[in-house]
């Protein structure tokens, strides 16, 4: 499976999980996602969470987390890092491999106009295509 600590190659696909709430996202009525799917979360402490398409798929790269469905925003690294966004390995012990955070979008500064200006950035242009919604392991179909 290789090295999860190994640097994020430029040609890299990576995953965001998104909560599957009209807020978000609603295919039937936004044509991209809501900034806010881009928004650290208080866990993001270090970086904004994202998983390397290489040690995971995107259903299970949304099964661990806590909402009951997952959409999973795709981005490729070195998009990000043509805009300035570097993205760096954080392994997890526990949660899905290939954890990965971009450490410049952190929660506490989450509502700076730079984040802010990331977050829109990443959601309207660099998301390449949004896939799911994929269910958390152990959710019902419509729960």
């Amino acid at each position: 499976m290789g090295d999860q600590r190994e640097p994020v190659e430029d040609d890299e696909t990576l995953y965001r999980c998104v909560p599957a709430r009209p807020d978000y996202y609603d295919p039937a009525q936004q044509p991209s996602l809501a900034p806010q799917a881009f928004r650290p979360v208080r866990s993001d402490v270090t970086g904004l969470s994202l998983c390397r398409a290489k040690f995971v798929t995107p259903a299970q790269a949304a099964a661990a987390l806590r909402d009951p469905s997952y959409f999973v925003a795709v981005v490729r690294a070195g998009d990000l890092r043509k805009h300035g966004i570097e993205v760096v390995p954080a392994p997890l012990e526990s949660g899905p491999p290939g954890h990965t955070e971009i450490p410049a979008l952190r929660y506490e500064t989450r509502r700076c106009d730079l984040q802010e200006g990331w977050q829109r950035l990443l959601a309207q242009v660099l998301c390449r295509e949004v896939l799911g919604p994929f269910p958390r392991r152990g959710a019902r179909e419509g729960a």
